[in-house]
């Protein structure tokens, strides 16, 4: 295959993905053809080169809002170069989950020379030949639709129409000289007009099953032409996906689909995503898993959100240097705090010692809830290592707005009646958009007019689609438009939206003794 030829083969990949996106056919049907990955054995195989990368979840990935040395900033998006894994957490408003690779200098990503797709180490390449390296990736995160959707919160980084949602998908902007040679900036990347130097294209897919409420979200990047592949040297973001929230509970995060392809558009052996629980794995019990005992109720049980400790001098008591098994923000853990034991806690006894060794290998923790030491579906807590975490663990705890709304009108004058609903009654405000360029209503009132006629704002005629959306106390909501104006329609609850039709001018004749006069009407 001819470099031209497997540059093309790489675009058509990427271009099934954004076909797939345009038509939004059936689950599972929008995804590219995925090549399966020659993955080595993990923790514990693997050769020089790839010796066991995986792609991990970041839970919580945070953004950087200043450019530094090693961290870009570009229009659109703030920085995207946080490489700790956080594998727990909780959220009440809208949050970020971002995919590394664990890659090192002693085990960098990297392709390898074959017949008869020759590479060289040689950096930069002789002319003529073609860099080893990485030349294209892509991973998949997996979600609960009836908990998340991919959605960004509405913000002025969104330019292109008034309190528009930011970009769902982030690209990591590693700009530091000795990561990749300064080239692991994804997102910069993609601003670089096609054909020079250093440009790369990206591209997503999104697929939902209404039924099985299982969603999927698939983000690709790869260079273009004059640009060679990398060598990754050392941890990177790849990207980060905003979560807007559905519902309480557990998202179910998971990485799967990962695939790094050469500049042939081979894929690149040994590397995977980070090890995911297989459902009926068989549990074993540790009686030092216990959780902060918050409320010191003897019956209490352990729930999503505490906290959970390896209490190693099982006395009941955090002691500083025990290793937190899952950490949420509350009820925070210091030294000191009490402890309780919880046999449903289980997990997966990888390397069958008895002893769960989670610290240093993926030994994934449940709550087995029906005690039958089984691992069924939606009992996982926590699946990961610091170093590799393949389905984090998080909790949702704030139920967002939920709101719909009514119209009624006299002619061009029309009157807005929201009806909302949120299960900590803390909705504070409402966001109108009336579809029309005039400016966004924000009011605590549920009920609001507008007129689009001569007696109004005078924007008639035209066709006008009209937005709401909540807020409430923590700052919940959800983005009603995208960048182009156009409603949202997902599952996010907090947004409403509606098509009054088309108010169209029309000569209308009074009577034969009066001059003709325009009127408007609502066609």
């Amino acid at each position: 295959m001819t470099i031209r030829r497997s540059k093309l083969a790489l675009a058509l990949v990427l271009a099934l993905v954004i076909l797939g996106a345009a038509s939004n056919l059936g689950f599972n049907r929008i995804l590219p053809s995925i090549v399966p990955v020659k993955a080595i054995q993990c923790p514990t195989g693997g050769v020089t080169t790839n010796g066991c990368l995986t792609v991990s979840l970041d839970v919580h990935s945070f953004t950087q809002p200043v450019h530094s040395a090693t961290c870009d900033i570009i229009a659109g998006q703030l920085g995207v170069c946080d490489t700790t894994t956080t594998v727990a957490a909780q959220n009440v408003t809208t949050f970020r989950v971002g995919a590394t690779l664990n890659s090192t200098a002693s085990s960098p990503a990297t392709s390898v020379s074959t017949v008869p797709f020759p590479c060289t180490t040689t950096n930069p390449p002789p002319v003529g030949q073609v860099e080893c390296g990485v030349e294209g990736w892509q991973f998949a995160i997996n979600y609960n639709t009836t908990v998340v959707a991919v959605q960004g919160d509405p913000t002025a980084r969104c330019t292109g129409y008034p309190d528009c949602g930011e970009n769902s998908v982030w690209y990591g902007s590693q700009n530091a000289t000795n990561l990749c040679g300064g080239q692991c900036d994804w997102a910069s990347a993609t601003l670089i007009t096609p054909g020079q130097a250093g440009g790369g294209t990206a591209a997503i897919s999104i697929s939902e099953n209404q039924v099985t409420h299982a969603g999927k979200i698939t983000v690709a990047f790869t260079f273009v032409d004059p640009t060679l592949p990398v060598v990754i040297n050392g941890k990177v973001v790849l990207a980060n996906v905003a979560f807007g929230l559905v519902g309480r509970g557990n998202p179910g995060f998971f990485v799967s689909d990962v695939n790094f392809v050469d500049h042939y558009a081979n894929s690149i052996p040994g590397i995977q995503g980070a090890a995911v629980p297989t459902v009926g794995a068989a549990l074993a019990s540790d009686i030092h898993f216990k959780f902060v005992n918050a409320t010191n109720v003897p019956t209490e049980t352990w729930a999503p959100g505490k906290t959970i400790v390896y209490d190693t001098n099982n006395d009941n008591l955090y002691t500083g240097g025990e290793p937190v098994v899952a950490g949420y923000t509350a009820p925070t853990v210091v030294v000191g705090t009490k402890l309780k034991a919880d046999p449903n806690i289980k997990f997966i006894d990888t390397n069958g010692n008895g002893i769960w060794t989670g610290l240093q290998i993926a030994e994934p923790v449940f709550y087995d809830v029906n005690g039958n030491n089984i691992y069924d579906a939606s009992e996982l807590i926590v699946s990961c290592t610091i170093l590799s975490c393949g389905a984090p663990a998080q909790n949702i705890v704030n139920d967002p707005p939920h709101v719909s709304f009514t119209s009624t009108h006299t002619g061009s004058k029309y009157t807005f009646t929201v009806t909302a609903t949120d299960a900590e009654n803390d909705i504070t405000n409402y966001i109108w958009d009336f579809g029309d360029r005039t400016p966004n209503l924000n009011t605590a009132l549920t009920t609001v007019t507008h007129d689009y006629g001569v007696s109004g704002f005078r924007t008639a005629p035209g066709r006008f689609f009209v937005s709401v959306r909540a807020i409430d106390a923590l700052g919940a909501t959800g983005a009603a438009r995208s960048s182009k104006g156009l409603l949202l329609t997902n599952n996010q609850p907090s947004h409403a939206g509606a098509d009054l039709g088309i108010w169209s001018l029309v000569l209308s004749l009074r009577s034969p003794l009066l001059p003709r006069v325009l009127a408007l009407v609502r066609l």
